[in-house]
């Protein structure tokens, strides 16, 4: 048994051996790899039985996919491999999205719940387009560094990576630019089947709310949208626009640290994965 490196030419394999319990990509998969430091544990006969991704983003640090398969459940493979995850992440702020299965081995670790959880909304939205659409614009490549300022400023770290892959990958991008700047932005892509819309991160509710609308609007295919629990003008969005709360997950950090930024900014996430 060895715990190795993840790279692209994993990307079937992982998406494999995840699909039986998330719904998931290869292409995804491939997104996840770029970004993060992924890590496998493969047992003696070669076969690959779990995986975990670190994501980090300066001082800060998500923990994500972290997976093993169900028939090498219960023989602490999943802890060897968060270890070699937080091994990387030793000197930044440490935080992950728990499932209730997981959320036992985290606390173990030494993770510990916040008070804010993500909430999950998926199904088809019954949206028009807004009729204000007051510096509402698409997003362009020159946009760019403001948007990824912005982002930093609400996450405490930079994710550049991240917004230029989401970006290029991305059916619909969009900002809001009023006084010369920038103030609000919002993404939604096909990471699997359904339609992620997020990050959504704006300076003002009213902004947010517009990027919202904007991005779900007349789209007939379902969606999914990760809010958290501190939002509640969003959380109603959700609920107005028709989409169903499928699940609700506590938000973790390691040894209880605090999450930098201005988290606040934060409307929805880029996914899980990368809060």
């Amino acid at each position: 048994m060895l715990i190795r490196k993840l790279d692209d030419k994993d990307a079937s394999i992982c998406a494999a051996l995840v699909r039986q319990d998330w719904n998931t990509t290869e292409a995804r998969w491939r997104l996840l790899l770029s970004v993060g430091d992924a890590f496998g544990i493969e047992l003696d006969n070669g076969e690959l039985a779990g995986t975990v991704i670190l994501n980090r983003f300066d001082a800060l640090a998500v923990i994500a996919m972290m997976f093993v398969s169900e028939v090498h459940q219960r023989r602490g493979l999943g802890r060897k491999l968060l270890q070699q995850a937080l091994k990387q992440g030793n000197d930044t702020v440490v935080y992950l999205f728990a499932s209730n299965m997981g959320r036992p081995l985290y606390e173990q670790v030494g993770f510990t719940a916040t008070s804010v959880t993500s909430v999950r909304f998926a199904g088809r939205a019954s949206l028009r387009r807004a009729a204000s659409r007051d510096g509402l614009r698409t997003m362009t490549d020159a946009d760019i560094d403001e948007i990824c300022a912005l982002d930093e400023e609400a996450q405490g770290g930079s994710r550049r990576r991240l917004l230029k892959a989401l970006f290029a990958s991305s059916d619909r991008a969009l900002v809001v630019e009023r006084g010369g700047g920038v103030v609000g932005f919002g993404l939604s892509s096909w990471p699997t089947d359904i339609r992620q819309l997020g990050p959504i991160v704006a300076r003002t509710e009213e902004d947010a709310l517009t990027l919202a609308t904007e991005l779900a609007a007349d789209v007939s295919e379902p969606l999914c949208i990760d809010i958290l629990s501190d939002q509640q003008t969003m959380l109603a969005w959700g609920q107005a626009a028709g989409l169903a709360v499928v699940d609700n997950v506590p938000l973790m950090t390691l040894a209880g640290a605090r999450l930098p930024g201005r988290r606040g900014l934060i409307r929805a996430l880029a996914g899980r994965p990368f809060g």
